[in-house]
């Protein structure tokens, strides 16, 4: 379905609780892991889930990440919990966005605590990218006509260097031994080169002087 439809879909659909939002009901909104370590090139699962909620017609989300870090690669709505109109969102790489990640369940079926979306990434650049994410302004999260105000958590995603396997490093020092070793061999031999020359110099004076 076109997203311009379907995002017409929830403007007519969820008028009612936008105009009736009230205060927050202690719900949260927040990613699974929390923390995530990887390595460059790596794809890797967030999973976003919703905890104390009551019975909830649906919302959505927001999320920024850091562009030269990871890059979203694709986001899945549970349709368990969410089986009314749904949006994947808009996954922008240039600017490091998912925006308008949209879902709608039907009357009793989302409370509590469910699953929301899995989204993929992929590690492209070393460093450290916060997850951040923020209630969806086309679709707030809302129970009977009132909103829900959830609130939102944050992840942390670190791209680390690749170790240098133990193997190599056992390597490396075997080569800086051997080459220890070599060295005071030269050294060695060239100190006895250097006295059996002042010997023969020390004998070829004695004969010239006789």
């Amino acid at each position: 379905m076109d997203c311009t439809y379907r995002r017409t879909i929830f403007s007519l659909c969820l008028v009612v609780p936008v105009v009736l939002a009230t205060g927050a009901q202690g719900a949260i909104v927040r990613p699974d892991p929390v923390t995530s370590t990887i390595n460059l090139g790596d794809t890797f699962l967030v999973t976003v889930v919703g905890e104390g909620f009551p019975v909830t017609e649906g919302g959505g989300f927001n999320l920024t990440f850091d562009e030269t870090v990871i890059n979203a690669l694709s986001v899945s709505i549970d349709n368990v919990p969410w089986s009314f109109v749904n949006d994947n969102g808009t996954i922008d790489n240039g600017t490091g966005a998912i925006s308008e990640v949209l879902v709608s369940a039907f009357p009793g079926v989302a409370t509590s605590n469910f699953s929301i979306a899995i989204i993929e990434f992929e590690a492209v650049g070393f460093g450290i990218s916060n997850l951040l994410f923020s209630e969806s302004t086309m679709n707030p999260w809302a129970s009977g006509g009132s909103g829900i105000n959830p609130t939102f958590t944050t992840a942390s995603v670190s791209v680390a260097t690749v170790p240098v396997p133990a193997t190599l490093w056992l390597f490396g020092s075997g080569l800086i031994g051997m080459f220890r070793v070599a060295r005071k061999v030269a050294v060695a031999r060239l100190v006895i080169q250097n006295q059996q020359s002042l010997v023969s110099e020390q004998g070829a004076n004695r004969r010239h002087r006789t």
